[in-house]
């Protein structure tokens, strides 16, 4: 598996496609389960600043990458927006936002559809001077 090759796995064919997504879940776990033990110990040293937060904030972008994967074995491989979702796995905010959904427990759709936005919102940024 390359790094940053996300985009060239809809090319594969399904079974490789699966075993490119089962290597990649048991890593991207791996990553992020040593981002948490690493904030674990600089808390536990009593480590000042915000080291032990950049650590947590990585360790749910792994998360979000873990999700998105997730979520594209169970959308149709042929389906139109299958690449667009895919693109999120290097997206930042779609990662952040793919975390805090799988948070929540929305009973409908439209419950979903609307805290999705909300979550856009809050990290969307208007000209360089920031929001």
């Amino acid at each position: 598996m390359k790094v940053r090759a996300i985009k060239d796995i809809c090319q594969l064919s399904d079974t490789d496609y699966f075993q490119v997504v089962s290597e990649g879940l048991e890593k991207i776990s791996a990553n992020a389960e040593s981002f948490l033990k690493n904030a674990n110990s600089l808390n536990d040293t009593g480590c000042e600043g915000i080291s032990p937060l950049v650590l947590c904030g990585i360790a749910e972008e792994e998360a979000g990458k873990f999700l998105l994967l997730v979520d594209s074995v169970r959308c149709p491989k042929r389906h139109k927006r299958f690449a667009k979702h895919l693109q999120g796995f290097n997206e930042h905010i779609a990662k952040g936002i793919y975390v805090e959904c799988y948070q929540m427990r929305p009973a409908t759709f439209g419950e979903f559809s609307k805290y999705v936005n909300f979550c856009r919102v809050e990290y969307f940024l208007d000209g360089p001077e920031g929001g």
